[in-house]
């Protein structure tokens, strides 16, 4: 795969070159000098030297740019999209709860397995008003070859209250499930079909809405339902605990995590961002920022040389002129600076683009809520400007070392 990758990169990136280089005369080729054909360079009526120098090469100002809009687009929109998550879940989980609670030392929410006791235990605390249990997991429907989510509620208790039924009833006993209206418009189901699960047949007693995008891609059953489902009996993936007195939701918190070191708890608000899930995401997310950073840095470092080695008879005559090293690192370095500027902005552009391509999707774009924030597009400017920093240090060091002789006689 590795290989094939490759050559189909250098396929792409190496089309129009050879192309262009087919159309070249030879007279036109034979009169090049240092970047220039012999025709007259574009000046623009305003701006400085760097925004001239990107101006006269804005073929390879372009494709730059959209090398780094497509760097910065692709982590700012899942950095949005992770977002939305964490907002999407932290409503589902602080409707009506104070406290959330996950087994202790996993690194994956998905196997937390909280025994029933515990429960039991916690509920029996003066501070408590109810204690629910629910579980995740998620399956295939062979009919779509999409997932479904499977969510596991206690039918008389105060998490299920989230979801609107708006047909039908909400469920009684085991054996019964309520489908999301998205879930249900897809499969073509109503009230009283049937559906089949990975082996398991539930009867459709009713089907809901919710204001958590994502909830409406699954189907809710009974606890004890799910238990048999995952095989996981008397276990619940999560606990949700409602207080008596909300304001005494802090210090619970810090005694059930002393009295049960098998459960980590923590304020409903706060949980999402305590998970184990979360975090390995925000560690993944930096980590392709990084790479991406210095692959983009590559792209720019590659134009900036490549504007410095046109444009040696140029610095040659300005060093000539009296032009101090400082002051030429100051025009290459102002030049990367901007031409990342310019692919910041590309690449917020390119986030909602992307965004906007996945909602298109029929499943995934239903589960898709970015939240914007002023601080990813900050981050955008500033991983940008990084990238021109980074591109420009190395060309702008060695246009300083040019010496004005060598400089005017280069070819």
């Amino acid at each position: 795969q590795a290989i094939v990758v490759v050559i189909l990169l250098g396929l792409i990136g190496g089309l129009y070159p050879a192309w262009r280089a087919s159309q070249l005369t030879p007279i036109e080729a034979l009169r090049y000098e240092g970047g220039s054909s012999g025709k007259k360079l574009r000046r623009l009526p305003i701006g400085g030297m760097a925004i001239q120098g990107l101006w006269q090469r804005s073929a390879r100002t372009i494709l730059t740019m959209v090398v780094i809009g497509l760097t910065v687009g692709a982590i700012i929109a899942i950095q949005a999209a992770m977002l939305g998550v964490a907002d999407q879940m932290t409503s589902m989980f602080s409707g009506e709860a104070q406290i959330m609670l996950r087994q202790a030392d996993i690194a994956d929410t998905s196997l937390s397995a909280i025994d029933e006791r515990v429960a039991v235990k916690i509920a029996a605390l003066p501070e408590v008003q109810d204690v629910n249990g629910m579980m995740f997991t998620a399956t295939v429907l062979p009919e779509t070859g999409g997932f479904l989510i499977i969510i596991g509620y206690e039918p008389r208790g105060f998490l299920i209250q989230q979801v609107k039924i708006t047909q039908g009833e909400t469920l009684s006993t085991n054996h019964q499930v309520l489908l999301g209206r998205s879930v249900a418009e897809v499969l073509n189901k109503q009230v009283g079909d049937t559906i089949e699960l990975s082996g398991h047949r539930y009867s459709i007693v009713g089907i809901y809405e919710s204001k958590i995008s994502w909830q409406e891609l699954g189907a809710i059953m009974t606890l004890r339902d799910a238990q048999a489902f995952m095989g996981r009996p008397r276990k619940a993936t999560l606990l949700a605990v409602r207080l008596k007195d909300p304001s005494q939701a802090p210090e619970l918190v810090e005694r059930i995590n002393e009295q049960f070191p098998e459960v980590h708890a923590a304020l409903a608000g706060e949980f999402v961002n305590q998970m184990p899930d979360m975090q390995a995401s925000g560690a993944m997310i930096s980590s392709i920022s990084l790479l991406a950073i210095l692959v983009g840095g590559v792209g720019v470092l590659n134009t900036m040389l490549m504007s410095v080695f046109e444009r040696t008879r140029e610095i040659g005559v300005l060093r000539a002129l009296g032009w101090r090293r400082r002051r030429v690192l100051g025009m290459v370095l102002r030049e990367a600076l901007l031409l990342g500027l310019l692919g910041g902005f590309t690449g917020i552009g390119v986030a909602f683009a992307m965004i906007w391509l996945i909602s298109l999707a029929p499943w995934v774009g239903q589960v898709l809520s970015p939240r914007w924030t002023v601080e990813i597009f900050a981050q955008a400017i500033l991983v940008a400007l990084s990238l021109g920093l980074l591109g420009g240090l190395y060309p702008a060091f060695r246009a300083t070392q040019l010496q004005p002789v060598e400089a005017l006689r280069y070819e």
